[in-house]
């Protein structure tokens, strides 16, 4: 994360510098209002051009700032829109790119609420820096400078201190509610993830009839939210409470000083309304920063949220670059996999081999790992123990984005989009032709399609049969030129006639492809029967 800021800040040192110059043009105009005060006061007797000459310096004032403060508004925004733009495409990169254990785990509301509220977070806090803490440094800066100038040291000291003891004040209490910040963000998050489980499983709602309980659910979820919501309040009181109660106190006692030095002539009714303007132009800023501390203070937590989740340094250097010839030999020595508190594999030994012109079969009971091991070889999972070797190349050495380009895995439920079936048939392969796309569907037995390709086939491919989604995960295979093909448990929810059809297409496309299917299905291991292998005791052996 911290690469990815320094380099954006490299990159917009345009805009950067323009609401920096903008900033500091705008300080200074805005602190010559109360010096114009002064001078008005004090030159009250003056009549003529004096006058004239303040009219046109108080209009040229009024002018200029609102037109300065476009350009730091202009520029922030522009830093901020692209500060949205970088971190949006680097988290959608480097969600895809997390492995399978990430994604099994991940609630999907959860996930797009912290996104959300990371990107939301960058903006505020951007804006926070460039609008609000910058100018208000620089205000105070030129304040105390012009105090020092027309009053003496002792004042420009008193009015730094006070400021400073009420900036701590504010910053303080705001510190006391990151916790406050942490659990809320939380609390928003779960609360999204309920939501959107509700709606992935509205379907069991309806036929288990578990209102009730969904009610007790949402009861509990949204008091919990209330209660944090009413703690963050009340911690927000206290702030202006406190903010309120040490400005009083600080203009009191800067007010009782200017007051005697007036009643002793040693200082004029102008400086001491000039010092009024000084002191409301720096509480109510400085309030802001209070304002703007708090946004960073949450901003931060919700970017510490996305950084642990999205930003995770790789120390695997994947350097060999291993392309697939006419056969691949898989070869395992005590492979062990870890998943939540149990092991999906453990202590795996054995061998592989995947030929042309073969379909290669791997069966074994249910949950001994089968499916686990096709990720595995994918690379969808990673965080194996043991070795896995990829034609005598160990595969965390290998370099995944080149291996995958060469691989597709289809697994037992297949995704698609929500989209029409010829975008579905484009992700895979973006310049593929109106021919191509029409020969990978008839290949695979699904020459109606053609007529119907711009077709939208729902929220993954609901309004598309089981079987027909198999085949159209085939023709995506195809489609991308993949030289080796993983089907996990392709029969599932297959009738026999589906069946039949989907050994018929696999037996055109093994010509082509090298292919592993992974399946308990025992029509595979009886019809290709030459190449079966079995997971038992911990190894895989041939039939």
């Amino acid at each position: 994360m911290k690469k990815i800021i320094l380099n954006f800040i490299n990159q917009n040192k345009g805009y950067i510098s323009l609401v920096l110059f903008s900033t500091l043009l705008f300080s200074i105009i805005n602190i010559s209002f109360g010096v114009l005060i002064k001078y008005i006061v004090d030159g009250a007797s003056i009549k003529g051009s004096s006058i004239v000459y303040y009219a046109i310096f108080f209009v040229l004032i009024r002018l200029t700032t609102p037109i300065l403060y476009g350009f730091i508004d202009y520029g922030s925004s522009k830093i901020s829109d692209k500060l949205d733009i970088e971190l949006k495409e680097k988290l959608y990169f480097n969600a895809i790119e997390l492995d399978n254990i990430f994604h099994n785990n991940k609630n999907t509301g959860e996930i797009l609420g912290k996104i959300n509220a990371g990107i939301s977070s960058a903006r505020n806090i951007t804006k926070s820096i460039f609008q609000s803490i910058i100018p208000v440094f620089l205000d105070i800066l030129f304040i105390i400078t012009v105090i020092f100038l027309t009053f003496n040291i002792f004042y420009s000291i008193l009015v730094l201190l006070v400021l400073i003891i009420y900036a701590i004040a504010i910053i303080s209490q705001t510190n006391k509610r990151v916790p406050i910040l942490r659990e809320l963000a939380n609390t928003e998050r779960k609360t999204m993830g309920f939501f959107h489980d509700s709606f992935i499983n509205h379907e069991s709602y309806k036929v288990f009839g578990q209102k009730k309980n969904e009610e007790k659910r949402l009861k509990i979820i949204i008091d919990n939210y209330k209660n944090i919501l009413n703690i963050n309040k009340s911690s927000l009181f206290k702030i202006s409470l406190t903010a309120a109660s040490v400005s009083a106190l600080g203009c009191i006692i800067i007010f009782y000083f200017v007051t005697i030095d007036i009643l002793k002539g040693n200082t004029t009714i102008g400086n001491f309304l000039m010092l009024t303007v000084f002191l409301f132009q720096s509480f109510l800023p400085i309030n802001s920063i209070g304002f703007s501390f708090r946004q960073i203070k949450r901003g931060l937590v919700d970017l510490e949220a996305i950084n642990e989740t999205f930003f995770k340094e790789n120390e695997n250097i994947r350097e060999i670059e291993l392309l697939i010839p006419d056969h691949i030999k898989i070869q395992l020595d005590n492979l062990t996999l870890p998943l939540s508190e149990t092991l999906a594999i453990k202590n795996l030994s054995g061998q592989l081999i995947i030929e042309k012109n073969e379909i290669t079969i791997l069966t074994g009971a249910s949950g001994i790992g089968k499916s686990s091991l096709g990720k595995l070889i994918t690379g969808l999972l990673n965080n194996y123990e043991g070795t896995i070797q990829v034609n005598n190349f160990e595969l965390k050495e290998v370099n995944l984005n080149l291996f995958r380009k060469q691989t597709t895995y289809c697994s037992q439920d297949t995704i698609f989009f929500n989209d029409t079936i010829k975008n579905n048939l484009l992700y895979v392969q973006p310049d593929s032709s109106e021919i191509d796309l029409n020969n990978a569907l008839t290949i695979v037995g699904l020459k109606d399609f053609t007529k119907i390709i711009d077709k939208n086939i729902g929220e993954r491919g609901s309004k598309i049969s089981g079987g027909e989604r198999q085949r159209l995960a085939l023709a995506r295979s195809f489609l991308k030129g993949s030289k080796f093909i993983i089907l996990d448990e392709p029969t599932t929810g297959l009738d026999h006639e589906n069946k039949e059809n989907l050994i018929n297409i696999l037996n055109i496309l093994k010509e082509k492809f090298l292919i592993l299917v992974i399946t308990h299905d025992p029509i595979f291991s009886q019809v290709f029967l030459k190449n079966s292998f079995i997971i038992e005791k911990n190894t895989i052996k041939q039939v």
